[in-house]
């Protein structure tokens, strides 16, 4: 409520995106949480500690996907297993690619580390040009000299203080 008892309005963009918003409020509460189980976890060997984070994470995201398939969409268990042939690269990758962001979480705060992560923006409009033929436009030609300098940025300012 307002000072004077009222009820505020969401605006316009606040009832369109709600969905989004508490998608990225969920997002920041799990990244951080994230990096604070990593560095719960005693040791100094940053592969190890962020590979068990990453094991526990996984398990548990795991079992909570698998109990939504089998509450509301149980054929969807069968298909994905049918298609494990192709699944498996995907999921090596993504492994890797996890795997380093834990390390990162470990290393640097998420706020640091999500902004030098932007790079994979750079690298996915990269891959679809060599690999699908994608034309990139201007827009994204400059959103990615842009993202480049305020990544440069960051990191040249980062390591000065």
């Amino acid at each position: 409520p307002m000072p004077d008892g009222t009820e505020k309005k969401p605006s316009r963009i606040q009832l369109r995106n709600r969905r989004r918003i508490l998608d990225a409020a969920l997002d920041v509460f799990a990244e951080h949480g994230y990096r604070g189980a990593t560095l719960e976890i005693a040791g100094s060997d940053t592969l190890f500690i962020s590979g068990i984070t990453l094991a526990l994470v996984t398990a548990s995201q795991t079992v909570g996907v698998g109990l939504y398939l089998m509450a509301r969409e149980r054929a969807q268990i069968a298909l994905t297993l049918q298609s494990w042939r192709t699944s498996v690269l995907v999921g090596l990758f993504s492994l890797i690619g996890s795997w380093c962001w834990f390390a990162a979480f470990s290393l640097k705060s998420a706020a640091y580390v999500f902004a030098v992560g932007q790079v994979e923006l750079i690298f996915s409009v990269l891959v679809g040009a060599i690999w699908f033929r994608e034309r990139v436009g201007g827009r994204e030609g400059i959103g990615m000299i842009l993202l480049v300098a305020s990544i440069l940025a960051l990191v040249l300012v980062g390591q000065s203080h």
